[in-house]
């Protein structure tokens, strides 16, 4: 599918080595950016499932600790690959699977302090609780974001499509989502929703907002690596 390697190419620099391989060809993100795009899906997706999907307050302090650990082991994996790649001594091989395992970690804590922004700047009326309130409810996102992990790590015969598709899916989710409440911050139209039918204008802007942003930056990159006329879709 190269529409879909082409427009995540915005936001990804798809070096084969860095991307899990199926069916002879690598997917169209890296590890790490596919470990935090599906972790914020996996996130909200929990979230919703567990009934916080109108809580609109950050998690208490304990969650906030795990969730800033979270997003700092991304950090760390993510400067000494960059280490490896200059040739500095560097504090652990690099490796796929940390990448992905660090990536979904920094994805969930994206999700679980981008829900709640995302609530109070839409409904007129949300939930006034932290949208994580005790650190055991923390555990069905971790949980779930290992199942994902398992799943690409040993479901190695599953069709490329599947797993492009999941992952365009997930970064317009988590683009998309940015995006609306930007749009709705600065419009100036904080709680505003009282159906979800009122939400439907602001994720279609934010939809073609994100076209555009990852559509840009991909021909930029393809334009600034003189690729311009030989990788167009």
């Amino acid at each position: 599918m190269p529409v879909i390697r082409f427009f995540l190419s915005g936001v990804c620099h798809q070096w084969p080595d860095h991307c899990f391989w199926y069916q002879g060809q690598p997917l169209p993100l890296c590890a790490r950016c596919m470990g935090a795009f599906l972790g914020v899906a996996i996130g909200l997706a929990m979230l919703t499932i567990m009934g916080h999907h109108r809580r609109s307050c950050l998690p208490g302090r304990r969650i906030v600790i795990v969730l800033i650990f979270l997003a700092l082991a991304w950090v760390v994996d993510g400067v000494n690959s960059v280490l490896d790649y200059l040739g500095a001594p560097r504090l652990y091989p690099p490796s796929n699977i940390g990448r992905l395992l660090t990536g979904l970690g920094f994805g969930l804590a994206v999700a679980v302090v981008l829900r709640p922004i995302y609530q109070q700047s839409m409904w007129q009326q949300s939930d006034e609780r932290p949208v994580l309130a005790q650190l055991r409810e923390l555990a069905p996102l971790l949980a779930a974001a290992a199942g994902g992990a398992g799943l690409i790590l040993f479901w190695r015969t599953a069709p490329w499509d599947w797993w492009a598709i999941a992952m365009a899916a997930a970064v317009a989710l988590a683009l998309a989502m940015t995006n609306a409440t930007l749009i709705a911050l600065l419009l100036r139209r904080e709680g505003f929703a009282h159906r979800w039918i009122e939400l439907a204008p602001f994720w279609a802007a934010g939809l073609v907002a994100a076209l555009i942003e990852t559509g840009a930056m991909a021909a930029l990159r393809m334009l600034l690596m003189g690729q311009i006329h030989t990788n167009w879709p």
